[in-house]
């Protein structure tokens, strides 16, 4: 009878503590999951916002059509997404920390027995699931969005007539077409802004082997605000065709419309991979590269862009180590040192990873002392602050960093004179 009590009160303390457990996963989870996002959010629109400036300013000086920016700033979103998650994930882990250290959630898991290390785990599996989707977005989809955007920035410098149309000289940015000006000012039209064109002479050579050569007094270039189409509104001139069967036809005209589309220029772009550089490649097609690089790529590179997608993408399963460590602040202390100090130690350790990128690829230096032993040491240090935080009751990480680390301690001495 004795024993059929005790394995009843077992079961049920089991029981209890398997739905405590889960509640307190499902709580973590919940608090991490609103900072993550807002965070990615806004380093997202700081970032793009940033570079939505410079794009604008090269589209509009080219007078190119402003839907063009929106398809370039989606390509960077890849590129930004892989700055973006780790930071992200970092100050949202710190975020959770902080609040459930200070709370009555954590002092009621701690009385149930429940330590750092069950705070660890779903913040683990949730580094798991990151470092698999940053692995895809930086191996397989930054290679293809980065093309993408340079064949948008290419298609622009094409068509960039205000640039390109010079008085004398001849343009050549056109398919099957050659232009000659003798001079040109900017103009604004219905149809859209543009140019005014004095002495023209238009050459075409169309796929069905005609030529056609057209001389005007002046025209017009206008980029359509409709369509992607650049109009050229020919006025007072001849137009020429020379057929293949020999025959030619002559004609004058006081206004000729010409409409070029100049999306058909993205064509004439390069194929992604080689000559676009090793970050123009898949993981997988580095892997293959690695053994017999082609000419244009030397082996270091390709070591260094392996490498180092692999060193960033595994740091951040070490990053949950450090912000638990970082972010358990007893309630009277200030919880924002913590918040600095990861932001230091987050931007120093990223600046030697660049640092070591650099080194491996111009072949000055082993990517195993370059990348892997700061990998090493930063996921070591984290580890071993959580073992110390987890293990020895008022252990402080921030303290023990401020202590060694002069700008966090003058913060912490002015932050204290404040008070």
């Amino acid at each position: 009878m004795a024993s059929d009590n005790i394995s009843s009160t077992s079961h049920i303390n089991n029981s209890f503590s398997s739905g405590s457990s889960l509640i307190l996963t499902t709580l973590i989870l919940r608090y991490l999951c609103w900072p993550l996002l807002a965070c990615l959010g806004v380093a997202l629109v700081t970032l793009l916002l940033e570079r939505l400036l410079r794009l604008v300013d090269m589209v509009l000086t080219k007078a190119g059509p402003l839907h063009i920016v929106v398809q370039m700033l989606g390509n960077l979103i890849p590129h930004y997404l892989g700055i973006a998650i780790p930071i992200a994930f970092f100050i949202a882990i710190i975020f959770t920390v902080i609040k459930l250290s200070q709370s009555s959630e954590w002092d009621a898991a701690q009385s149930l027995g429940f330590g750092l290390v069950k705070l660890l785990k779903p913040l683990l599996v949730v580094a798991a699931g990151l470092t698999l989707l940053t692995f895809f977005i930086t191996g397989y989809l930054q290679p293809h969005t980065r093309y993408a955007y340079r064949a948008l920035v290419h298609l622009i410098n094409e068509t960039a007539w205000n640039a390109t149309l010079e008085r004398g000289s001849f343009f050549f940015g056109l398919p099957n077409t050659v232009i000659s000006i003798d001079g040109t000012r900017k103009v604004y039209d219905d149809l859209g802004v543009g140019q005014e064109i004095t002495g023209i002479f238009i050459q075409q050579t169309p796929p069905n082997g005609n030529e056609i050569t057209i001389a005007a007094e002046k025209a017009q270039i206008i980029r359509a605000n409709s369509d992607d189409q650049l109009v050229i509104i020919l006025e007072n001139g001849l137009r020429l065709e020379k057929r293949q069967n020999g025959q030619s036809s002559i004609a004058s005209f006081q206004e000729f419309r010409l409409p070029i589309d100049f999306s058909a220029l993205d064509k004439q772009f390069r194929d992604r991979g080689v000559e676009g550089g090793e970050r123009e490649l898949t993981f997988v097609e580095l892997i293959k590269l690695s053994k017999n690089p082609p000419a244009l790529l030397s082996e270091d590179k390709i070591l260094a862009e392996i490498h180092g997608q692999l060193v960033r993408n595994l740091s951040i399963l070490a990053l949950p180590f450090w912000a638990i460590a970082l972010g358990i602040v007893p309630r009277r202390r200030q919880a924002g040192l913590g918040i600095a100090a990861g932001l230091i130690v987050i931007v120093t350790y990223h600046q030697m990873i660049q640092l070591g990128h650099s080194l491996v690829g111009n072949g000055e230096i082993s990517p195993v002392i370059a990348l892997w032993l700061p990998f090493i040491c930063f996921s070591a240090i984290g580890y071993f602050l959580f073992h110390l935080t987890a293990t020895r009751p008022g252990f402080n990480a921030v303290e023990w960093l401020s202590a060694h680390t002069p700008f966090l301690n003058r913060y912490k001495s002015f932050n204290r004179g404040k008070s």
